[in-house]
């Protein structure tokens, strides 16, 4: 009996031996189970990481450029630098405005005068005044034509320079050398010789430049205004002209913008385009 009982528990020791090491089995292939399902679920969730980064990275790329469209907008909408006109940048028949003198007549301050850039030679503008801002007459009798006494260039050197332009602008103004049948003279301001006109203005197109209208101040004046038509009118010439018998006749430009002459000797009344010549400012 008492091996029996010594059998028996040898027996269930041993059942009890194989039950246990089952079970380690059981467990080691349990947590090598849960080691490979945490992996692959790492791995899933790295992926999911991946799929979810890039699509913010486009998204952060596409929020940029809307923003440099605005930028583009934003530039292209900006105001233009306006910069201050140079005399350097003007053509023949520009017009611009130098000094003032009065033109509508009102008694009020003078008004800017216009002018006609007729020449841009050797950094130098000849400038014509676009309207005829005065009127008087060429010489006193028909004693004497000549432009130095004539009462033309004393009006213009004189009456009309200190009048017209302030201290600041003569210092603009260049002296002019211009000659006549009877010598030469400096002058601020003068007007076309008949020789001049044809060689700035030698085409039959160019009488755009030589017609000219009055202002009302110019218009007002007393005396013989021949020649005007719908508020053109005719202008004096600098030189007169002399034939070679001798006979003198003082020249002008008509309301049709040709050059003609008094068919008498006699002092012509008339009107006044100044002209003057500056130089070119330095940009």
């Amino acid at each position: 009996m008492k091996n029996k009982i010594i059998i028996f528990g040898m027996v269930l020791l041993i059942i009890l031996s194989a039950c246990g090491s089952n079970d380690n089995d059981n467990n080691e292939k349990t947590n090598n189970s849960n080691e490979q399902t945490a992996v692959v679920e790492e791995k899933v969730n790295v992926e999911n990481d991946v799929e979810e980064t890039s699509p913010k990275e486009d998204e952060s790329t596409s929020e940029e450029l809307p923003g440099e469209a605005e930028n583009t907008e934003t530039t292209n909408e900006a105001e233009p630098v306006v910069e201050e006109p140079s005399y350097d940048a003007l053509p023949v028949g520009a017009v611009i405005t130098f000094g003032t003198y009065e033109q509508n007549n009102d008694g009020g301050e003078p008004e800017p005068i216009e002018w006609i850039v007729v020449e841009d030679k050797e950094n130098v503008l000849t400038l014509l005044s676009k309207n005829i801002l005065d009127t008087c007459y060429y010489n006193e009798d028909d004693s004497d034509y000549s432009w130095e006494n004539s009462v033309l260039r004393k009006f213009l050197n004189s009456d009309f320079y200190n009048t017209a332009f302030s201290e600041d602008e003569k210092t603009k103004i260049m002296p002019t050398e211009n000659t006549d049948s009877y010598g030469a003279t400096i002058d601020n301001v003068f007007t076309f010789s008949r020789k001049e006109l044809l060689r700035v203005f030698p085409l039959a197109t160019d009488k755009e430049y030589l017609m000219a209208s009055f202002t009302d101040y110019a218009y007002s004046h007393d005396g013989m205004f021949a020649g005007e038509e719908n508020g053109i009118g005719q202008w004096h010439l600098l030189d007169a002209l002399v034939e070679e018998s001798g006979d003198v006749s003082c020249g002008f430009v008509t309301v049709t913008g040709t050059i003609t002459a008094t068919l008498e000797p006699e002092p012509l009344f008339a009107g006044v385009r100044p002209m003057i010549r500056i130089e070119k400012e330095e940009n």
